[in-house]
């Protein structure tokens, strides 16, 4: 060819001929000794492989003896696989309709030696001189094959590996990635082969990790490394590597694992043993830090465990220093060993069991708990533990509770006691009162048995009025509604007065009342609460003349340091010893024996002991059974040294007639009405009614006259505190008396804030109504 291209020489035919022969020869030659077959055909109309050519390298490759395919591309197609030709036969139509097109076919042949093998064919279709002719040529790729199928089946291993593999280049970028990479940290993979693998370690562990990068750099293998790598959710997993250097590629392979969840076990454990040391070392504390004595011992006595306060206590107790590994029992002293070699025995025969000891000592005996527990190992005793505890406290606290529990207990009998005897100090007199009030309505009767009938219901209005007044001062000093406001006594006159009062009660059962003066002189003057001071002496001479048959009665007081005493001493029944703390009980009357039990409410000396205390005295009783008794009553020595000048007294009202009084009784209750009508009556020149509140303002409003007014306080409608804050809105000048049956403490200071000028508690006596009245007019 360069001689041609080279030459302008025309030669001749055979010259040309000639040439050409060489050339052919030479192109046959290069295609003899080409790993590749080169082949062509023209196409026609189907298959039909006119002038085909095909290398003389094909029969190499079909393993067939030189020659035996020739120009043939029929016979060659017989040793392709039948499932590939119509996948080529459609290459090849495409090809007739598509010139100047590349196409490219891999399949499968059998060769004459019955292997398989794989060619690459690689053609295109040239049309000349309106002929289409097909050139191309095939390899063989059996061995690009297998290789590809070994990389599948290692792939197919990599991607279905719960491990992580990688790839990753000396130049710090991963070059493969298996996809548990993207399940365990959430980046895809094409993001984590985009970037440096160090962007994705976590901030602590970069340094580490470079070093490690240099250490495999230089050729060894690394087993074990561990170190963060942060996730695209922001959450940090833990990775363990195993790599292996590939210097020459400049690459390295490694296996790595998410160890996050054992490395959360790690640190939970390790949290759990710092735990359980923390929760040792506070048990201990606790242990040695208690007032309880605790130890434990294994099957042969010894001991296991034993904190200070027993081993303080059973060297003090028994001259013994106890140490783990001493005996329990080889320690005591002798009388002990059976008793306490008995009650381990007890525990090592798994028995869970608590005793209590009592020890005598010099400060008196202190109670022991102790509690026995074994210990067990795999369903096996192998010993026991101990807890002492000092139960004195408790022990005497439960003493205490049980006599809380009695005495609970016993209140609860004498308020039943006490309930018993209210109704019977209620139903007595109101049954006289009844009675005997039915028998005045009888035509025929006489004037003596009248009188007699009046008497008694008088009697029984005054015991059923005393029961009712104790009940409401008992349950006044309860409430603490009771005050003291003190005034200044005369007591020599007070007393005289006081016993004369009760000198013909004393006189109905032939008693004799005096009194005892023990100071020297006429004037004695003290400062204390009249009224608590006169319910006290009243009650113990009441007393005194109920428990008191015959003999006498006296009634007397000393002064002694700054204390004055009042005394009352009788020749009564007496009171035994046993009784004589008892009695100043609240409910403890009834409970008395049947000689002592008269009638009352049990309550008067309840009520005397309150009222002493409230002024700061002191009440004691001295008594033998038939012996009589004699109650005393100290209380502080507040001297009132002025003598009250009395030379002012009015004369009682009841004992004039009154003819410029005009009074209008305010009161909704009939029976009140009468009464009050009927003792004021013949003393003032007129008497008005009003039946409520409303009805009262109007009549004060159209009577000017009205110059007095009796004022009930408990009315349905506007009370009595309301309408007499409206009358003194149009009239100040009128004398307001409330008057109220409840008579409890505040209601007078409350009647007095709303405008009345005074107060009376019913039952409303007549003279203390005309004492009231009498200061006013």
């Amino acid at each position: 060819m360069d001689k041609i291209k080279g030459s302008n020489k025309k030669l001749t035919y055979e010259e040309l001929l000639a040439e050409n022969i060489q050339l052919k020869n030479e192109i046959k030659k290069i295609h003899a000794n080409t790993p590749n077959i080169i082949w062509k055909w023209e196409i026609d109309k189907g298959i039909d492989f006119k002038n085909a050519y095909i290398s003389e390298g094909v029969d190499d490759f079909l393993a067939l003896p030189k020659g035996s395919i020739g120009n043939s591309m029929i016979t060659y197609f017989s040793y392709i696989l039948p499932e590939y030709l119509p996948k080529i036969y459609e290459l090849i139509d495409y090809c007739t309709e598509n010139t100047n097109k590349s196409i490219s076919i891999e399949y499968e042949v059998k060769k004459a030696d019955e292997k398989l093998a794989w060619f690459s064919s690689t053609g295109r279709v040239i049309k000349e001189n309106d002929k289409l002719t097909i050139y191309g040529t095939t390899i063989d790729i059996t061995e690009k094959k297998k290789y590809e199928q070994k990389l599948k089946q290692s792939d197919r291993v990599f991607n279905l590996s719960l491990d992580m593999f990688c790839i990753a280049g000396f130049d710090g970028y991963f070059k493969y990635l298996n996809p548990a990479w993207e399940k365990t940290l959430g980046w895809p993979v094409e993001e984590l082969l985009s970037k440096p693998w160090l962007d994705f370690v976590y901030p602590d562990d970069i340094e580490r990790t470079e070093n490690i990068k240099s250490v495999i750099v230089d050729g060894k293998e690394i087993y074990q490394f561990e170190n963060r790598y942060i996730c695209k959710d922001g959450s940090i997993k833990w990775l363990s590597w195993n790599s292996q250097p590939f210097p020459k590629e400049n690459i390295m392979i490694g296996a790595v694992r998410d160890i996050t969840e054992t490395k959360n076990i790690e640190k939970e454990l390790l949290k759990a043993k710092e735990k359980a040391e923390e929760s040792k070392a506070n048990i201990k504390a606790i242990i040695e830090g208690t007032k309880n004595s605790i130890w434990a011992f294994d099957a042969d006595y010894k001991i296991l465990y034993i904190n200070h306060i027993f081993q303080k206590d059973f060297l003090q107790s028994f001259g013994v220093l106890l140490e783990p590994g001493v005996s329990l029992v080889e320690a005591l002293p002798k009388p002990l060993k059976p008793l306490w070699k008995s009650r381990y025995d007890r525990v090592l025969a798994n028995e869970q069991f608590t005793i209590e000891d009592a020890v005598p000592t010099n400060i008196g005996t202190i109670y022991i708990e102790i509690s026995f527990n074994p210990i067990v190992k795999n369903g096996k005793v192998i010993g026991g533990s101990c807890l002492g505890s000092d139960i004195t406290i408790r022990k005497n606290e439960e003493k205490e509770l049980l006599k809380a529990k009695e005495k609970a207990e016993e209140s609860d009998r004498l308020k039943s006691a006490f309930l018993s005897n209210m109704s019977h100090e209620i139903r007595t007199p109101m049954n006289g009162i009844l009675g005997f009030t039915s028998l005045l309505q009888e035509v025929n009767l006489s004037t003596e048995n009248q009188k007699k009938y009046i008497n008694i219901i008088e009697k029984s209005g005054k015991r059923l009025l005393n029961t009712v007044n104790d009940i409401i001062e008992i349950s006044k000093i309860e409430s603490g509604e009771i005050k003291i406001t003190t005034s200044k006594v005369d007591v020599i006159n007070y007393l005289d007065t006081l016993v004369t009062f009760f000198r013909q009660e004393a006189k109905k059962k032939h008693l004799q009342i005096i009194v005892q003066n023990c100071i020297d002189g006429n004037d004695l003057y003290i400062q204390t609460d009249k009224n608590k001071l006169d319910s006290i002496l009243s009650n113990l001479i009441k007393n005194a003349i109920k428990y008191t048959n015959q003999g006498t009665i006296k009634v007397g007081f000393s002064i002694a340091s700054d204390n004055f005493i009042f005394s009352c001493q009788d020749t009564g029944i007496g009171i035994s010893k046993n009784r004589q703390e008892a009695i100043f009980n609240r409910f403890e009357q009834a409970d008395i024996e049947d000689k002592l039990a008269k009638q009352g409410s049990g309550l008067g000396l309840a009520i005397v002991k309150s009222y002493v205390e409230m002024l700061h005295g002191k009440i004691w009783v001295e008594s033998e059974e038939n012996q009589g008794s004699s109650f005393y009553v100290s209380l502080p020595y507040l001297q009132a040294k002025q003598k009250e000048n009395n030379s002012s007294k009015k004369i009682p009202l009841c004992h004039t007639e009154i003819k410029n009084i005009n009074v209008l009784i305010v009161e909704d209750d009939e029976t009140s009405l009468l009464y009050l009508t009927s003792i004021i009556g013949d003393k003032f020149n007129n008497i008005e009614v009003a039946k409520n509140g409303i009805e009262a303002i109007e009549m004060c409003k159209n009577n000017s006259d009205i110059n007095c007014i009796l004022m009930d306080i408990r009315m349905p409608g506007i009370d009595g505190y309301e309408t007499t804050k409206r009358i003194r809105k149009f009239n100040n000048d009128i004398v307001i008396i409330a008057q109220t049956a409840y008579a409890l403490e505040g209601d007078k200071e409350k009647a007095l804030n709303v405008g009345c000028n005074d107060y009376i508690s019913k039952p409303i006596k007549k003279d203390k109504l005309f004492e009231i009245i009498n200061k006013y007019f």
